[in-house]
């Protein structure tokens, strides 16, 4: 009885043992949940920046196109042309705006060679934020500001002046 028991405690810390020492390497080789979602959104939000060098021209563009337009929310569906979100309804980006400027849009909303789209433009009274993608819960992309510093929903790294990457971390 006493073998078993000593046989049967060997047992249990061999099994915890390996396991602390599988936590450990995982998250000394940086594969755990957190390090990993942490690295992908900032490889994401690399290629959101190297969009906007890209695209800046057009982006700007868009984003006078769309400045006093708040509450509008464009995006980008499947297969086909951008889109107006009014009420519960989609309808075509072409009723919203002028032939000029929807060209603008969906220039911004085409896809970029750094390997990034925008997925949807909302205009908010304090800018214009263009989703460049989501990852989990986490959301990022390029956000003008109409008033540097008006806008506290997310974290920002700023590019110029009123530009600036921002970014929502997923919750892990």
């Amino acid at each position: 009885m006493k073998i078993t028991l000593k046989v049967l405690l060997i047992t249990a810390l061999v099994i915890a043992a390996g396991i602390l020492f599988q936590k450990a390497m995982v998250i000394g080789m940086g594969i755990d949940d957190k390090t990993v979602a942490s690295y992908t959104l900032q490889e994401e939000i690399l290629a959101a920046k190297r969009g906007f060098v890209e695209k800046a021209e057009e982006i700007q563009s868009a984003a006078q196109i769309l400045l006093d337009k708040s509450g509008l929310c464009v995006l980008s569906v499947r297969g086909g042309d951008p889109v107006v979100k009014k009420d519960t309804e989609l309808v075509p980006l072409s009723q919203t705006l002028s032939a000029q400027d929807e060209a603008s849009i969906k220039e911004v909303m085409s896809e970029y060679q750094a390997g990034c789209t925008v997925t949807n433009i909302s205009v908010t009274d304090e800018g214009v934020i263009f989703y460049f993608g989501y990852y989990g819960d986490g959301v990022y992309g390029i956000l003008y500001e109409k008033e540097p510093g008006s806008t506290k929903t997310y974290s920002t790294i700023e590019l110029m002046e009123n530009w600036k990457i921002f970014y929502r971390l997923p919750e892990l």
